[in-house]
């Protein structure tokens, strides 16, 4: 390096030390120097978009896995899944499979009906003249006790089945239950009884025909009024059957029309 023309071959980039006064370089050092500059202008060269290179982006996606996956050091070399890790960071327990119980079979147990009460003769015979077991509407009139005590009318019959057929009402609609029994030879009434049947049933409805049958049901009913509200029950007054068994059918008909009030 004595001579001045000796500058012009040396490096630029390692001009700078020797105009500093440096003599002596290392050879290992200008070597290194050397690959350095030659792989960063190889790779300034050959550089291209990561979208041409699949390889690079499989090495990229593998680099970006979450540490969390891996286990450390002296645990078991499963990769541990981030759904085994709760909100706060503890290891979730595994999950218990169900235990599966023996099927119990029920066993139905017979509906059970209310329990009659026990009527005193001749009331505890009435009871099988009931023909439905859920009636909407009751009936009752004076003389009921003497048709179910085997002194019937078939005047007061007539007259029941004209009514009847002109409410055209569904089968098991209404029973019929006395006010007054035949007892001795002579019609004896009860309210008791009366309501004590009615309990039987429960019906929303009673249809009392004359003032005699619905000063029984009611003792304190007004009897110029045709309908009274009770609390479970309204009661409607209509004309006596032994007014009724007087007028033609027609007439007869027109004498129940209040009876289609009724909301079944």
């Amino acid at each position: 390096m004595g001579s001045p023309s000796a500058r012009l071959k040396t490096r630029e980039s390692l001009r700078p030390w020797i105009e500093s006064g440096l003599e002596f370089v290392l050879r290992t050092a200008v070597v290194g120097e050397a690959a350095l500059s030659n792989s960063s202008s190889q790779h300034a060269v050959t550089t291209e978009p990561e979208a041409d290179h699949p390889v690079s982006q499989q090495a990229s996606s593998s680099v970006r896995q979450p540490a969390a996956q891996y286990p450390a050091h002296g645990t078991s070399s499963q990769p541990i899944s981030p759904s085994q890790h709760s909100t706060h960071g503890s290891v979730q327990q595994p999950v218990q499979p169900p235990v599966q119980r023996p099927m119990q079979t029920r066993v139905q147990q017979p509906a059970q009906r209310p329990v009659a009460p026990v009527f005193p003769p001749p009331w505890n015979g009435f009871m099988r003249f009931a023909r439905s077991a859920a009636p909407k509407v009751l009936m009752t009139y004076m003389e009921l006790g003497l048709d179910f005590g085997g002194q019937p009318d078939h005047r007061r019959s007539s007259v029941l089945k004209n009514i009847q057929a002109h409410l055209k009402w569904p089968q098991g609609t209404m029973n019929f239950w006395p006010v007054a029994a035949l007892k001795d030879g002579t019609l004896q009434p009860s309210t008791q009884m009366f309501w004590q049947g009615w309990e039987q049933w429960r019906a929303p409805n009673i249809v009392c025909f004359g003032e005699e049958a619905l000063k029984i049901v009611l003792p304190d009913a007004d009897p110029n009024v045709t309908t009274h509200m009770l609390e479970y029950v309204t009661v409607h007054k209509m004309a006596p059957l032994s007014h009724l068994v007087t007028l033609l059918p027609h007439e007869q008909q027109i004498s129940v029309e209040e009876l289609f009030k009724i909301r079944l």
